[in-house]
């Protein structure tokens, strides 16, 4: 159905190929909720959500359904059940211990989870000493096209979860087929046209396979399943401990904190789709596609008139 061009297997192709749903999501989420204490399951109480996922439980952003409200301190079922007892008072404690854990377990299957995280390194003076792993600046954070994936080793010195799907670059990749697309041909009568600019201009274009604006739509569709989380540390995290060398990332890592020091933060593609008015998608008004051929328009418009300069007469 999707060779086809079904719109609905289209998109569920390209979920279960990103990491939005399968395997690999359930994988990427296991490992944001392992980031923080080992649950006991003797506890009455679960324990508290990772810093990381709780940004993303906060965050409507990052919510499966947008209108869908989030309960990232306690379950919205336990104060249900205490209305419901009234004068009996407390609950029982096997009840009460169940919605807590029941909540624990289900309150992050209605989060998506991001395929990577992203460290935004403040700027530091020229006598500070640099981390040992480069990563983005703030000064870059604006622009997709420079956005690189940190590296698992800077994010195991701040104490970040490290996805499966960390140096994949499939939110790049995403974005970069939403932006690929086919450069409308100039006007024949153009003078400005050059056979050397022509083919300059269509092998800048190929680098990455033209999208017909179906896929293109779908894509962004996509990058609106993909929030990418952010973490800014603090100042005095920026210099990192010393680190064996990495040869088994996941047996011989150095320690690090529970608790990381920093501010998350959760956003989306500029590229992605939204939700507009009566719920519907709504995709960006003007990209640089339409830019493209309203200057073609432009052009063929005034190669269409006379070399005289005046327009020509209409027939009567």
């Amino acid at each position: 159905a999707a060779n086809s061009g079904d719109k609905t297997a289209v998109s569920r192709t390209l979920r279960f190929a990103y990491g939005i749903t399968g395997p690999i999501r359930h994988q990427n989420l296991l490992i944001y909720k392992r980031a923080g204490d080992p649950p006991s399951p003797s506890d009455t109480r679960p324990p508290a959500y990772p810093p990381a996922l709780k940004a993303l439980l906060a965050s409507p952003l990052a919510r499966t359904k947008p209108g869908l409200k989030s309960q990232p301190d306690e379950p919205a079922a336990l104060s249900l059940a205490l209305d419901k007892r009234g004068w009996l008072g407390k609950l029982p404690e096997r009840r009460e211990r169940n919605l807590w854990w029941n909540w624990w377990r289900e309150e992050p299957t209605k989060t998506l989870v991001p395929t990577e995280i992203e460290v935004i390194e403040p700027k530091l003076d020229a006598s500070a000493t640099p981390p040992l792993e480069p990563t983005k600046s703030t000064g870059d954070f604006d622009d997709p096209s420079s956005r690189a994936p940190s590296t698992p080793l800077r994010l195991r010195q701040l104490g970040l979860p490290v996805a499966r799907t960390q140096e994949s670059g499939l939110l790049r990749r995403a974005e970069e087929y939403s932006r690929s697309h086919i450069i409308p041909k100039a006007p024949r009568r153009s003078a400005e046209q050059s056979p050397g600019s022509q083919d300059q201009g269509s092998e800048t274009a190929m680098v990455i396979p033209p999208q017909s604006r179906f896929m293109r739509r779908r894509y962004r569709e996509l990058l609106s399943k993909m929030p990418l989380l952010s973490f800014k540390p603090t100042s005095h995290s920026l210099i990192p401990p010393t680190v064996a060398p990495d040869s088994a990332p996941y047996q011989n890592s150095p320690p690090v904190p529970l608790i990381p020091s920093g501010k998350f933060s959760v956003s989306i593609s500029p590229s992605a789709a939204t939700l507009g008015p009566r719920s519907r998608t709504t995709y960006s008004i003007m990209s640089q596609e339409d830019r493209q051929w309203i200057e073609r328009a432009r052009e063929i418009k005034q190669s269409s008139i006379p070399k005289s300069g005046q327009p020509r007469s209409a027939k009567s």
